[in-house]
């Protein structure tokens, strides 16, 4: 009996298979090939995600939605045009695309977006502009403190903290081979930046990285040709790009952490 058993089992799952392989569609040269006629709907689509505390988010270039992660039902919390309507009542386009968008109070309705020269900070329920930072040329911001409007900013290899109308220097000697602010021991031990503001953004802790000591590691960088972009003046040769990279057995670099207090003015 149980082999009879066994038997009628493995046919009916042969059968299955059978049956699930002949409705199986066959793929066309339009499918599969670049410039092909329907090559656009096979190709994976990229979905752009972050978390507004446990609340999954989706963002789009024109539109941010809520997603619910049971049933993956997406509802609308807001759009570009409304952004750029609620940070000013003009004509002018503050903020193009909503890819980078940022919700760091999990408990507050607001998003946080930049165009390179601004961050914006956007209550989208009372639509709304909190505030606004301005970044300056050349400026780099590492990081920023939402509830004190404090940032991190790194400037010709230094580093900087901003609050307000005030602007303090805490280094002088940042260089390629002194490194600060920004992720130390090649991205291991979980380290993925280099500052960490304190909950209020009075403090700012920051890593100080000297490779000084570590030998150069003969590296290329080769560069990509846009070819809408006057491809005939453009090259793809290598070009020497050296990288301070401590090998086995060798010199490692030396990284301390410093702490900078506001209300002292000090390190």
């Amino acid at each position: 009996m149980k082999i009879k058993y066994l038997s009628t089992l493995l046919f009916g799952l042969f059968a299955s298979l059978t049956v699930s392989a002949q409705q199986q569609k066959e793929f066309t040269l339009e499918d599969l090939n670049f410039g092909g006629k329907n090559f656009h709907n096979m190709v994976p689509k990229n979905r752009y995600c972050t978390w507004w505390g446990d609340q999954l988010v989706r963002q789009d270039a024109s539109e941010c939605y809520l997603v619910d992660k049971s049933t993956g039902k997406e509802t609308k919390l807001f759009s570009v045009n409304e952004i750029n309507q609620w940070i000013s009542n003009t004509k002018d386009i503050k903020v193009r695309s909503l890819y980078n968008a940022q919700f760091p109070n999990a408990d507050r309705p607001e998003v946080v977006l930049g165009n390179g020269s601004k961050i914006y900070v956007v209550d989208f329920k009372k639509h709304s502009l909190v505030s606004s930072h301005e970044i300056g040329e050349g400026d780099n911001v590492l990081e920023m403190n939402y509830k004190s409007g404090a940032m991190a900013v790194l400037r010709d290899n230094n580093l900087f903290m901003r609050l307000g109308t005030k602007e303090w220097q805490l280094s002088k000697d940042g260089s390629r081979e002194i490194v600060y602010g920004q992720s130390v021991h090649r991205d291991e031990f979980g380290i993925h930046k280099g500052t960490y503001f304190s909950n209020s953004g009075t403090k700012l802790a920051f890593y100080r990285m000297d490779q000084s000591m570590v030998t150069d590691y003969p590296q290329v960088d080769i560069p990509e040709i846009d070819y809408f972009k006057h491809p005939e003046t453009q090259t793809c040769c290598a070009k020497a790009a050296p990288d301070k990279y401590p090998m086995t057995g060798e010199t490692s670099h030396k990284v301390t952490v410093g702490v900078f207090d506001t209300k002292t003015g000090n390190t």
